[in-house]
């Protein structure tokens, strides 16, 4: 079976593959990672008791929890793509971890942002934490911070720099 196109495939017949229009289908294997959830107190208060500004609506677990799933795949496909894009913090712990926003818009609604923070753990555990949420169009990025912003079908990967958003990349489904 080619993982590429789910077919069965003559294994005496030489294919296209990314690499070569000239290569023969061996096999395939699949890798184990195991990617821990959590979330930051701070994030906690925020979704349960609000801050100065009273409650923070639109920060939902049932909102954010799916967006930081469907985040890692693209944080790690900008990564293998663009050099300078590091998400992955490794120890020893830092002053101040690398972290990623997470953005998109749900019906109606106001953009909701979310704040992640990933940490390697082991060659096979990865743990993701939500740090912070708000649901603003406002929402300010730190100079140089990443975002990705999920529309449609499609991401962007931007960076704020000189405080000017500088868009990176695309990835159209």
């Amino acid at each position: 079976m080619n993982p590429q196109n789910d077919q069965v495939v003559d294994p005496d017949a030489w294919d296209v593959n990314g690499c070569s229009a000239n290569v023969r289908y061996h096999t395939s294997f699949t890798e184990t990672l195991v990617i821990e959830f959590w979330y930051d107190k701070h994030y906690w208060n925020r979704l349960h008791l609000g801050d100065r500004e009273g409650e923070r609506l639109g920060i939902d677990f049932e909102f954010v929890e799916p967006l930081v799933v469907k985040g890692y795949k693209y944080v790690s496909y900008y990564a293998s793509k663009h050099k300078d894009f590091m998400f992955l913090n490794y120890p020893p712990k830092k002053t101040r971890a690398l972290r990623v926003v997470l953005r998109q818009t749900f019906d109606k609604k106001d953009t909701l942002n979310i704040v992640v923070e990933y940490h390697f753990v082991s060659l096979d555990k990865i743990e993701v934490t939500i740090v912070t949420a708000m649901s603003t169009e406002n929402f300010q990025l730190g100079d140089n911070q990443y975002a990705i912003e999920f529309k449609e079908d499609e991401s962007v990967l931007y960076r704020l720099v000189n405080k000017k958003v500088i868009v990176i990349d695309n990835y159209l489904e």
